[in-house]
């Protein structure tokens, strides 16, 4: 068991995967309710009758190939919103753990923490130091109820990068005990480089 698995909840770990039916062009899907023939003006290369596949494998593929990642890395979702979900849902009991966030940022983390019942420990950023990350703060706020470590970079709505050997630092002496999530969705309007290199840790 990796210790990413190891901090998850173990209800979520024992639960047995969903296999949805195959999905083969050319055949009608009416188990999924599909309407097996395309309407009027429909162009699209796969026909907006169909449900998409829910992980796009020539997507995973092409996005592993920009970020240099493994395919079996990457979680193809509907926005940042949904992968923010998907991680609070999959590490944090209600009632029982937390997540920390550095203020002023991106709300979904504290939103989603909440709506899981996860408690939300706020460090602010250092507004006097451009709104830099307070790495040695965060490791102090991470008790042992601490699943999560929400970092945006570029930071919403600051726009500022945080600094990587901070946020690799933060990340190796944390040493497992709290996922570090560091959301990138607006890096390609960044000068610096992606975090990909710090998913092994």
């Amino acid at each position: 068991m990796s210790w990413v698995t190891s901090r998850a909840r173990p209800d979520i770990v024992a639960l047995e995967p969903y296999r949805h039916a195959a999905w083969e062009p050319g055949l009608a899907r009416l188990h999924a309710n599909e309407l097996p023939w395309r309407t009027p003006g429909d162009d699209s290369q796969d026909g907006l009758n169909r449900y998409p596949e829910p992980q796009p494998r020539a997507l995973i593929e092409r996005l592993a190939a920009l970020y240099r990642s493994p395919t079996e890395t990457l979680l193809a979702t509907r926005g940042s919103d949904e992968a923010i979900d998907l991680l609070t849902r999959a590490f944090c009991r209600a009632g029982e753990d937390a997540v920390v966030v550095c203020p002023p940022t991106f709300g979904m983390y504290a939103a989603a923490a909440r709506i899981q019942g996860a408690r939300v420990v706020g460090v602010p950023l250092l507004s006097e130091r451009g709104f830099a990350l307070d790495a040695h703060a965060v490791l102090r706020a991470c008790g042992s109820d601490v699943k999560l470590v929400f970092l945006c970079s570029p930071n919403n709505p600051t726009g500022n990068l945080l600094d990587a050997t901070a946020i690799l630092e933060l990340a190796d002496a944390l040493g497992g005990s709290a996922l570090v999530v560091v959301d990138q969705a607006y890096i390609e309007f960044a000068a610096g480089a992606a975090a990909e290199a710090l998913v092994p840790r």
